[in-house]
């Protein structure tokens, strides 16, 4: 068991300070996506993951959870995931 204090030696924290105005604009435009998950705006989501930030370990903290949090809509979510994966399908078989 870890203890509170313990880092884990694999994921390393996001630094966003060195990021490009644009990049900031396009997290905080998913930030907003995700925290109203209002079914109206679920094509919007799914247009916005193409154009997330791909960095060095923007996988981990950005490309997989914004992909993936199209669950949160519950069963209309799994199609926009569907239609996600099959146009990248590279990032879908991360």
């Amino acid at each position: 068991m870890r203890d509170a204090g313990h880092k884990d030696e694999f994921l390393e924290p996001l630094d966003i300070s060195k990021w490009r105005k644009k990049d900031h604009l396009i997290v905080e435009h998913f930030g907003d996506l995700f925290t109203d998950l209002n079914p109206m705006r679920i094509e919007e989501h799914r247009a916005i993951l193409p154009t997330i930030p791909r960095g060095i370990q923007d996988f981990e903290h950005l490309t997989a959870p914004a992909t993936y949090s199209l669950l949160a809509y519950g069963r209309i979510g799994l199609t926009p995931l569907y239609k996600s994966s099959i146009e990248n399908a590279h990032a879908a078989s991360q």
